[in-house]
């Protein structure tokens, strides 16, 4: 779980996100439950019905369109790289969701999220003989400890309590609110455009989502245990 859920997808969400807007990345982050049928379906052998494989369709349309229109001008092989990554990462976070759901359900939520952040932190722990210290000020410093402490450790606390009571399906669909927020935060703080692309992969992600996911006012919240897909 440290490096599945951790050290691996935040290296590749670190390196992307110099590269592509975090819109896109808010976007693309939001293909974990895609991924999820994926695994269910070709590496565990799961029968899914057909909400999820048309789920899956429209996750690969969204994702085509945010990845190949980027930005107004001419998409870099870099800026494709970045957003395969981004996948690789959601992947990774799929596979650790499904493994939690099947091998985690007795073990405390803060032993989940302190054990896996800990182990994450000592397999990364190498990489600071080759980091250049010397561009971390306050400024940079206190963004560190606010994207660790809250937007990590804190935030790992309260998703895994969430999925131990109520299951898989409803802490997965937390993902819904991430391609919104992060297009809106990227355009008030950040100065990005909201480009036709962005709109539709966005729109499209989340239709898939709403396939995949199950989701509809009488059944979202029907049963603590309801399967991932």
């Amino acid at each position: 779980m440290g490096f599945f859920n951790f050290a691996l997808p935040f290296i590749l969400f670190s390196y992307s996100s110099r590269n592509l807007d975090s819109s896109i990345v808010a976007i693309l982050d939001g293909t974990v439950p895609m991924f999820e049928v994926l695994i269910l379906i070709f590496f565990l052998k799961r029968f899914v019905d057909k909400n999820a494989i048309w789920g899956v369709f429209f996750g690969i349309v969204g994702i085509i369109v945010t990845s190949y229109g980027t930005s107004e001008v001419d998409v870099t092989l870099s800026q494709i790289f970045s957003a395969f990554l981004i996948l690789k990462a959601t992947c990774s976070y799929a596979g650790t969701y499904l493994y939690i759901k099947t091998k985690c359900k007795n073990i405390e939520p803060l032993v989940l999220a302190a054990g896996s952040v800990i182990f994450s932190a000592i397999l990364l722990s190498p990489s600071l003989f080759f980091a250049d210290l010397s561009v971390i000020n306050f400024k940079v410093a206190i963004s560190l400890l606010g994207l660790g402490l809250f937007c990590t450790g804190i935030a790992y606390i309260f998703y895994f309590q969430l999925m131990l009571d109520e299951g898989p399906r409803t802490a997965v669909s937390l993902v819904l609110l991430i391609p919104v927020f992060g297009t809106i935060l990227g355009t008030i703080f950040l100065g990005e455009t909201v480009t036709i692309s962005k709109i539709i992969g966005c729109v499209t992600i989340l239709v898939s989502l709403k396939f995949i996911l199950n989701l509809s006012h009488q059944n979202f919240f029907k049963s603590k245990n309801a399967p991932a897909v």
